[in-house]
């Protein structure tokens, strides 16, 4: 498949109320291993919970640590307190279970999913009981698991403020150089308007059902690239599947290059797979620190 080239450029906001999202970047240094550099988080008004919570050393080789992540109705960044938060603990090792309190859900309890792949733990909650609370900032810090009092390691410094999601359309070309060839991307300025460059390398149908259709992007700030794939109403209910068949983020600690994969989920490949052909959809996000979101849509057919 040719390569396919868009851009993402972050213009004027339109506000929109039902999701708050937000990433932030911790300049402390903790203690070897356990030290948290980056946190994503974001929050949807119909209760669902989210975060990434990025290490500077692999989980699976720290020691035993407690991570909790905290979201705060506090409209202060600085206080952030503790007050109706809700509150997501677990161990950051891989395999142990995750817990959500809040005084809205009193000893009852929601399923928490948990993920831990390198560096990095994810956590994600969806509950009713947490719609329309309007949480604000969200803080992010570990401590010791072992006996005793547990012991202060670190934390994210300054909490993270969730903004309101907004977006635009821009569309901006990017040559690339030839098919499946993303070595000849130019740089460009860092600083200035938030920006993204992204470019299908790895693109057809085959591709999305095995390892996964895959996206080159380059940015010019520390952001995220959140990607997505959905086919139509009609399609998704003629196969008998979700609408959004696949997912994929990129995280980019500073100006340069990273890659998003986007693999289909095990029941839409079951079904996928029987048809010569997909229309989908292609929705790319650029998130950075202290900007609104952009969006760059794209109707692609894959064969």
């Amino acid at each position: 498949m040719a390569l396919i080239a868009f851009g993402v450029v972050l213009g004027a906001p339109t506000a929109v109320a039902s999701e708050r999202s937000g990433l932030a970047f911790d300049a402390d240094e903790g203690l070897a291993g356990r030290d948290i550099v980056s946190l994503l988080a974001d929050y949807d008004s119909d209760g669902a919970l989210s975060a990434q919570v990025f290490f500077a050393a692999p989980v699976a080789a720290t020691p035993a640590t407690r991570l909790s992540v905290s979201f705060s109705p506090d409209p202060d960044p600085q206080a952030c307190s503790a007050a109706g938060a809700a509150v997501i603990t677990t161990l950051a090792a891989p395999g142990a279970g995750a817990t959500l309190a809040h005084p809205v859900l009193g000893a009852a309890s929601a399923a928490v999913d948990k993920s831990v792949q390198g560096d990095s733990v994810s956590l994600s909650v969806r509950d009713p009981r947490l719609a329309g609370l309007g949480f604000g900032c969200v803080r992010a810090e570990t401590t010791s698991a072992g006996g005793g009092s547990p012991m202060p390691l670190d934390a994210l410094v300054p909490p993270l403020v969730l903004a309101d999601v907004a977006a635009t359309i821009a569309e901006a070309p990017l040559d690339l150089g030839g098919p499946g060839d993303d070595s000849q991307a130019g740089a460009f300025a860092a600083g200035g308007a938030p920006q993204a460059r992204f470019a299908i390398v790895r693109g057809s149908l085959a591709a999305l059902l095995g390892r996964g259709m895959v996206l080159s992007a380059q940015v010019n700030r520390p952001g995220r690239l959140r990607a997505t794939l959905r086919v139509g109403r009609r399609t998704a209910r003629r196969l008998g599947v979700r609408a959004e068949i696949a997912r994929g983020l990129g995280v980019s600690r500073g100006a340069g290059r990273t890659r998003i994969r986007l693999r289909a989920g095990d029941a839409a490949r079951s079904r996928i797979k029987r048809l010569a052909s997909v229309a989908v959809t292609l929705t790319v996000r650029l998130e950075v620190p202290g900007a609104a979101p952009g969006v760059s849509v794209r109707r692609l057919r894959l064969r």
